[in-house]
C-alpha cells in the first residue's frame, strides 16, 4: 500500500477581472469548454455539474495511451469572485488513484486577477503521481486563462 502525500501551487496572472475568472469556474457551459478539453490525445465522454456550494462535478476523460479516468468533485465552499474550495477523486479502472482538496484563490491585481490554485493530494498505490498531476493542472489552469482573457476581450 502506497500513500504519496503532495501539495503544490499553480499561480497565474490573468488579464481579466476576478468576476470573469470566477464565472469560468462556476458556469457549467463555460467550464466544460476549458476543463473538458478534446485535444493532445484526450477526449471526454460525459460532463455533468452543479457548480454551486454543495454541488458536484463529474466527467470521464479518455486517452488511448493512458486509458479512461473518472473525475468526481464536491464543492465545499464558494466565496464569489474570491475563492472556491472543493475535493475531488480521480478514478482509474480499478478504483481511486488519488484524492485531493483544491483551493482556487482569486485576487485583483493591476493587470487583472492573480489566481493561485493549490492542491493537497494523496496519490494512491502508484496509480498517479506529482510528476503527471502538476503538469496536468498547469495545463488546465493555462486553458482557463486563455478562455478568461478571450471572454474578457470579447
Amino acid at each position: 500500500m502506497i500513500n504519496d502525500f503532495q501539495t503544490f501551487d499553480v499561480t497565474r496572472t490573468i488579464a481579466a477581472r476576478p468576476e470573469t475568472v470566477f464565472q469560468l469556474w462556476t458556469d457549467k457551459k463555460l467550464k466544460e469548454k476549458w476543463f473538458c478539453w478534446d485535444g493532445d490525445g484526450w477526449s471526454h465522454d460525459s460532463y455533468n455539474a452543479d457548480l454551486r456550494e454543495g454541488g458536484f462535478e463529474r466527467v470521464r476523460f479518455t486517452n488511448p495511451e493512458m486509458g479512461s479516468f473518472g473525475y468526481e468533485s464536491h464543492l465545499f465552499h464558494i466565496r464569489p469572485s474570491e475563492r472556491l474550495v472543493y475535493g475531488y477523486t480521480m478514478l482509474g479502472t480499478s478504483g481511486p488513484i488519488s484524492v485531493s482538496q483544491a483551493t482556487v484563490a482569486l485576487s485583483p491585481v493591476p493587470d487583472g486577477t492573480k489566481v493561485v490554485y493549490t492542491e493537497q493530494a494523496v496519490f494512491l498505490d502508484g496509480g498517479d503521481s506529482i510528476e503527471t498531476r502538476l503538469p496536468g493542472c498547469e495545463s488546465v489552469v493555462d486553458r482557463m486563462k486563455t478562455h478568461a482573457e478571450a471572454l474578457s476581450h470579447a
